[in-house]
């Protein structure tokens, strides 16, 4: 299966615009050495600053730990929490886990109408990464 995985249209487009653009990224992702394969696939391992497997470092998303280690791996020097913008589509591991640590959150719609009442609420709801260009400049 990991060698037919493929990008969401336009997203490698965006992520093109986000290195161009300075922009400090990286992928946080639930799993294992299969997410670091899926990267590869996809060629993001060569775009992306991390790939960050919650399984590979010990703790599934929601746990703040993967989240804290996201912001080590940003390696910015005074960066805070609420300075970070983390996007995800699941509500319960993504913008659960974000939120818990004081991350500011964007929820990917991926067709779905509503956000669940039950996660925190998202500080952004969006449809596809591009629209995030004007959250990020």
């Amino acid at each position: 299966m990991v060698k037919f995985i493929k990008v969401l249209p336009g997203a490698v487009d965006f992520v093109n615009w986000m290195n161009a653009s300075e922009v400090n990224w990286g992928i946080v992702t639930n799993g294992d050495q299969f997410q670091h394969q899926k990267s590869t696939t996809t060629g993001l391992d060569k775009k992306s600053p991390f790939v960050l497997a919650s399984l590979l470092f010990g703790v599934n998303k929601p746990a703040p730990e993967v989240f804290m280690e996201a912001v080590r791996l940003l390696n910015i020097d005074g960066l805070q929490t609420e300075d970070i913008l983390f996007v995800g589509d699941n509500p319960y591991t993504d913008i659960l886990g974000a939120h818990g640590v004081g991350m500011k959150t964007a929820w990917i719609r991926m067709g779905r109408e509503k956000f669940p009442d039950d996660a925190p609420a998202p500080d952004f709801i969006i449809d596809h990464v591009e629209e995030l260009k004007a959250l990020l400049l």
